[in-house]
């Protein structure tokens, strides 16, 4: 009967070790889980940012270019009134 206990005993300590890991496997899967959930959500928001980022900086660059491209005409301009001006005198 002695032996029979001692079996049982393993088996019962295996088992509970079983549950334990199990367990222990379970919670780092969840931890696992919400670092990557979290890890995603910064991801996004930074996509987002990034994304924001980008055409503020293309609406930046379309108005520069229309105010070069207005200096630019006025610079012409200027200079077609100041050759007229000079042959007109």
């Amino acid at each position: 009967m002695n032996e029979v206990e001692a079996y049982q005993k393993l088996l019962n300590d295996r088992n509970a070790q079983a549950e334990a890991w199990s367990a222990q496997r379970t919670n780092l899967v969840l931890m696992a889980e919400r670092h990557l959930a979290e890890v995603r959500e910064e991801g996004e928001a930074q996509a987002d940012e990034d994304a924001a980022f980008k055409a503020q900086l293309a609406a930046e660059k379309a108005a520069a270019q229309r105010e070069f491209q207005e200096m630019e005409t006025q610079l012409d301009d200027d200079v077609d009134t100041e050759i007229e001006n000079i042959r007109d005198r």
